[in-house]
C-alpha cells in the first residue's frame, strides 16, 4: 500500500540475459512478455525509478537524477544528429536538384497564389453560381485576398496585378506583360516548345540550369531560347532586326526569357564581326568576308547575318574546347569542308582546319565569349560546376566526305558528375544499393523491436497512482534546492515490504538484495510514455533521413562507410549508459528480474506471423529495399543523367539543344551560308 509493490526476493546469480538480436519481435511465449535491463538509458529509465522508490519513498534521489541528465543527454545526441544531419541531407539534395532541374508550369493562378488546384476544387462547388464558388474559396484559403486582385473569375488578361515588362523583373512572382497583338504574325506569346515556357524560362533558369516542360528539356542559355523568335524580334518586318527594336522589345521577350535583348543584339554584332575577322586572318582564299556595314556600326542585322550568328549559337552550347573532337565526329563541320565555301568560315577546308576553328570558337576569351552577353560566361561556369572535370579517352577516326584521304583520329571526352551519375542508373550499382539498404533496415529491426515492446509494456504492465510518494519526491526536491527546512516532518513514511530484512539503499556499501516490480506509478509512467514517443519519432525520421542520405551516395566506399555511421545514432543510448553510468548501478540493474507482462498483442495466426524477424527479413524488409531503390532511380538520378546528358554533352532523346547539334540541322546551316556567300561574290 503507496509504494511499488517490490517483492524481496533470494539473491540469485542475475537477471535473464537482454534479448538478443536475432529474437524475434515479440517473444516467442504465448503468454506473457518481459523486459530486462539491456544496457542502454531507455532501461536504467524503466528500471532506477521504482527501485529508488522501494528504498527511499521517493523518486529525488541521487541515482534518479543522474539518469534523468543521462536522458536528455541521450535524447539531444540523437535527436540533435538526427535533425542537422537531416535537415542537411535534404537541403542539399533539393538544392542540388532545384541548381539543375526546373520543373516548368505555366499556369497563371499557380504562379499567382500556388493554389491552383484549390481553384479547381472550389469551382466544383458552385458551377452554376460561380461568384459563390470564389467567395467560397477566398474565406477558405486566401482570407480576403482574392478580391483585392481579381473582382471575378476572369481569365489571365483581367488580373488586377501589374505585369512584368522586362528583363529587370524577370523571375519574380509577376506576369510577363503580353506582346503586341496587331502585329504581321498576330501572336502575343512564345509558341512551340521555347515559347510554350514563356515567363517559366525567365524564372527558372535564374536559378535552374536546365527546364523540363512536358517530356522536353532544354539547357541552353537564354540566348539560346530566341534563336527561333526571328519574326518577333523584326517586329516590322523588313528583314532587318535594328538596334531600336532590341530596346523596344515589343514582344516583351525579355522578360520571358530573363535577358536583355540589347545586350543580345550587340553581342551578335560582335560575334559576326569577329568570325569574319577570323575567317580571314585563317583563310588559304584571298576573297574577302563582308560584314554590312549596319552589322559593325551595331545599329541592324540583316537576316541572312542573323541565320549566321544562329550557328554560332549552337556551337557555343558546348562548354569545353575538349568536345570539339565529338563535334567533328558528328559531322557538325561537314558542311563547313564544302569545296563550295572555300573556307569562307573560320578558313575551315578539312579536318584540321575544322579542329582548329572549333578550338577558337571555344576556347575562353574566343569567339563564343564575344557572340554572346556576359551572361554566357555565368553559363559556363555553372554547366562546368555541374558537369564536373574533364577526361579524355580515345575515339573513332573521322574521313572528311569530300576527301577520302583527309583522316583524323578524335578524341571522346567525359565529365566527372556525369560519368558518376550514369554508373548509379547501371544495374550493379543498383544491386549493391539494395543489399546496403536491406542492412540499413535489418538494422532497424532491433529498435522497433525494442520499441513495440516497449509500447506493449506501457500498456499492459499494472499502473497505481500514489500521491503520498509524489508529495514526498516534491519535499525532497525542495530540500536539495533548500527551499524548506529539514524540520518539517511529513506524514508517516510509506511502508516497504514485509519480507525485507534490512535497511535498503542503492549505495554500494549497504546489503545487497534484489527486487521484483509488480507495478509502477502513473508518474512514471507518463516519463516512459515521453521517451517511446521519442523514441518512435526518432525511429521514423532517422529511419527516412538514413534512407535518404545513403541513397545519395554515388560510389561504393562512401556508401559502405556512410551506412555504417548511422548504426552509431542508434547507439549512443547505449554508449552513454556504458560509459557515465557507475559500474555498482549496473550490477544492480543487472540483478533485477526483468519485468513479466501480459501481452496486449495477439500471439497466434497472421497477427503473430507479422511479428517474426524472418517475416521481415524474407518479405517486408526486401520489399522495402526494392521500392526505395526503384523509385530513387526514377525519380531523382534518371532525371539527373538526362539533365547532365542534355547540359554536358548536348545530347539525349527530350534533349532540345541534341536538335539544334546534330548533322541535318547544321547540313541546312551550312547550306544557308553557302547561299549567302555565293550571293555575296
Amino acid at each position: 500500500q503507496g509504494s511499488d509493490a517490490i517483492a524481496a526476493m533470494a539473491e540469485p546469480g542475475g537477471a535473464q540475459a537482454a534479448a538478443h538480436e536475432s529474437d524475434p519481435l515479440l517473444n516467442e511465449d504465448l503468454e506473457m512478455e518481459q523486459i530486462s535491463n539491456k544496457g542502454s538509458i531507455y532501461t536504467y529509465m524503466l528500471l532506477m525509478p521504482p527501485l529508488s522508490r522501494a528504498v527511499h519513498g521517493h523518486y529525488c534521489t541521487a541515482n534518479v537524477i543522474m539518469g534523468l541528465l543521462f536522458l536528455i543527454l541521450a535524447l539531444m545526441l540523437q535527436v540533435g544528429l538526427t535533425m542537422l544531419a537531416g535537415m542537411d541531407i535534404f537541403h542539399a539534395q533539393e538544392l542540388f536538384k532545384q541548381s539543375l532541374i526546373h520543373e516548368a508550369d505555366p499556369g497563371l493562378l499557380d504562379r499567382l497564389y500556388g493554389r491552383a488546384h484549390r481553384f479547381d476544387k472550389m469551382a466544383k462547388l458552385a458551377e452554376e453560381n460561380i461568384f459563390d464558388a470564389v467567395e467560397e474559396f477566398d474565406k477558405r484559403y486566401l482570407r480576403g485576398q482574392v478580391y483585392k486582385h481579381i473582382e471575378y473569375w476572369a481569365p489571365v488578361e483581367e488580373a488586377k496585378v501589374p505585369c512584368c515588362p522586362g528583363a529587370e523583373c524577370a523571375g519574380s512572382e509577376r506576369q510577363c506583360c503580353s506582346g503586341r497583338t496587331d502585329g504581321k504574325n498576330g501572336t502575343s506569346g512564345p509558341t512551340g516548345l521555347n515559347r510554350d515556357l514563356n515567363g517559366e524560362v525567365g524564372a527558372s533558369l535564374a536559378s535552374s540550369l536546365c527546364v523540363k516542360y512536358k517530356g522536353r528539356l532544354t539547357c541552353t542559355p537564354p540566348t539560346g531560347m530566341i534563336l527561333d523568335r526571328w519574326d518577333d524580334l523584326d517586329a516590322n518586318g523588313d528583314g532587318l532586326w535594328t538596334l531600336a527594336e532590341a530596346r523596344a522589345d515589343p514582344m516583351n521577350l525579355g522578360c520571358h526569357f530573363g535577358l536583355y535583348l540589347e545586350d543580345v543584339f550587340r553581342g551578335a554584332c560582335r560575334g559576326i564581326v569577329r568570325d569574319a575577322a577570323d575567317t580571314e586572318e585563317n583563310s588559304r582564299s584571298a576573297r574577302r568576308v563582308e560584314v554590312p556595314m549596319s552589322v559593325r556600326n551595331h545599329t541592324a542585322i540583316p537576316r541572312p547575318y542573323f541565320v549566321w550568328w544562329t550557328g554560332l549559337v549552337a556551337m557555343c552550347m558546348n562548354i569545353d574546347s575538349g568536345v570539339c573532337g565529338a563535334l567533328v565526329n558528328k559531322g557538325v563541320f561537314d558542311g563547313a569542308m564544302n569545296p563550295v565555301l572555300n573556307g569562307s568560315r573560320g578558313g575551315v577546308v578539312d579536318l584540321d582546319s575544322a579542329m582548329a576553328y572549333c578550338h577558337r570558337l571555344l576556347s575562353p576569351g574566343g569567339i563564343c565569349q564575344s557572340s554572346l552577353p556576359a551572361t554566357y560566361v555565368v553559363y559556363r561556369n555553372r554547366v562546368a560546376a555541374q558537369c564536373g572535370s574533364p577526361s579524355y579517352s580515345a575515339g573513332p577516326t573521322k574521313t572528311n566526305p569530300y576527301r577520302e584521304e583527309d583522316r583524323l583520329d578524335t578524341m571522346k571526352v567525359s565529365f566527372s558528375n556525369h560519368i558518376v551519375y550514369a554508373n548509379t542508373h547501371k544495374n550493379p550499382f543498383l544491386f549493391f544499393l539494395f543489399l546496403i539498404l536491406f542492412l540499413w533496415f535489418v538494422n532497424l529491426i532491433s529498435e522497433v523491436r525494442d520499441i513495440i515492446q516497449f509500447w506493449n509494456f506501457l500498456w499492459s504492465f499494472p499502473v497505481r497512482t500514489d500521491s503520498e510518494v509524489l508529495r514526498r519526491t516534491w519535499h525532497q526536491a525542495m530540500l536539495l534546492l533548500g527551499a524548506v527546512s529539514h524540520r518539517v516532518r511529513l506524514s508517516d513514511p510509506v511502508p516497504r515490504m514485509e519480507s525485507a530484512t534490512s535497511t535498503l539503499s542503492l549505495w554500494p556499501e549497504t546489503p545487497r538484495q534484489v527486487f521484483a516490480i509488480e507495478f509502477i506509478s502513473r508518474a512514471h509512467q507518463l516519463v516512459c510514455v515521453a521517451m517511446a514517443a521519442v523514441r518512435s519519432c526518432i525511429l521514423c525520421y532517422l529511419g527516412w533521413a538514413g534512407a535518404t542520405f545513403l541513397l545519395m551516395n554515388r560510389n561504393y566506399i562512401d556508401l559502405l562507410l556512410n551506412s555504417l555511421a548511422l548504426v552509431f545514432i542508434f547507439e549512443l543510448d547505449e554508449f552513454v549508459y556504458m560509459f557515465l553510468v557507475p559500474e555498482w548501478t549496473k550490477r544492480k540493474l543487472d540483478a533485477m528480474p526483468p519485468l513479466r507482462f501480459r501481452s496486449a498483442i495477439p500471439k497466434s495466426g497472421l497477427a503473430r506471423a507479422a511479428f517474426q524477424n524472418y517475416v521481415w527479413g524474407f518479405c517486408f524488409i526486401p520489399i522495402i529495399a526494392v521500392s526505395y531503390v526503384l523509385v530513387n532511380d526514377r525519380v531523382i538520378t534518371v532525371p539527373v543523367v538526362e539533365a547532365l546528358d542534355c547540359a554536358c554533352q548536348q545530347q539525349g532523346k527530350y534533349c532540345f539543344a541534341a536538335s539544334m547539334s546534330n548533322p541535318k540541322w547544321f547540313a541546312q546551316y551550312w547550306a544557308n551560308m553557302t547561299t549567302l556567300f555565293k550571293n555575296q561574290i
